[in-house]
């Protein structure tokens, strides 16, 4: 809600794209986290920026519960999955504030002070015309023929793209 102090853990993965946008619509102060790595013409560091992050953290030369420590965000939204970042986090969220992850699965526990959830998303077509009728940009990275399968995967594999690839398959439409 307004005025809500919002941190996503993979700023520039698609879910963390779209919290941005939704946090920035509801006036929700935005920290992310991304790397300087170039895709096209922009890191995906400015990327955030642009989608309106307040604040990007490049967790590859920082630590971001050590550039957030004593802020007391209302929410950590954990997009990464990173097992090792669900400890930090009490240096970053304020007393009763909530971890929610959508990419770790390893079970760990609530503590007095914190809550840990993990929330689990099964697209359909209702909630993803939804999400474009609130206005959300959802980004693409690159439109390939089926025959590029691999050179998808791998851009994906090695964090080279920022967004979704799409795969064309014969005679289907983008």
């Amino acid at each position: 809600k307004r005025g809500n102090k919002l941190l996503v853990l993979g700023g520039s993965t698609l879910a963390g794209m779209f919290a941005i946008q939704m946090a920035k619509s509801r006036s929700v102060k935005v920290a992310a986290t991304a790397s300087t790595k170039k895709v096209g013409n922009v890191t995906k560091l400015n990327h955030v920026k642009r989608l309106g992050a307040k604040v990007a953290i490049d967790y590859t030369a920082q630590d971001w519960s050590e550039a957030l420590a004593g802020q007391n965000y209302d929410m950590i939204l954990d997009c990464s999955g990173v097992v090792e970042d669900w400890p930090k986090a009490n240096k970053v969220l304020k007393k009763g504030g909530q971890y929610v992850s959508i990419a770790n699965f390893t079970g760990p526990v609530s503590t007095q002070d914190h809550n840990f959830k993990v929330f689990i998303n099964k697209s359909n077509k209702e909630d993803l015309n939804k999400v474009l009728k609130m206005g959300l940009t959802p980004h693409t990275h690159q439109i390939l023929g089926f025959e590029q399968v691999k050179d998808a995967l791998l851009a994906c594999m090695y964090n080279e793209c920022n967004g979704k690839m799409v795969i064309r398959v014969a005679g289907g439409k983008v």
